[in-house]
């Protein structure tokens, strides 16, 4: 879902600041929250990775039912 398939083997500390949000979201996920809430997640990061993230919240709300 976060198109971490071809960085599987890197470590950590070689992802951007806009990966390492996306896998944080990706972490958060795991259990199928009922909730999820993201708090400014595109808070200092730059152009590429505000597009990283708005990307993964779009796939994100097309698979989830709103809260009600």
């Amino acid at each position: 879902m976060v198109g971490f398939r071809d960085s599987r083997f890197l470590k950590f500390s070689t992802f951007s600041l806009g990966m390492k949000h996306s896998l944080a979201i990706a972490a958060a996920l795991v259990n199928s929250p009922e909730l999820f809430n993201l708090d400014e997640p595109v808070n200092r990061l730059d152009p590429v990775g505000i597009r990283q993230i708005r990307v993964l919240n779009k796939r994100f709300q097309k698979m989830v039912q709103p809260y009600s």
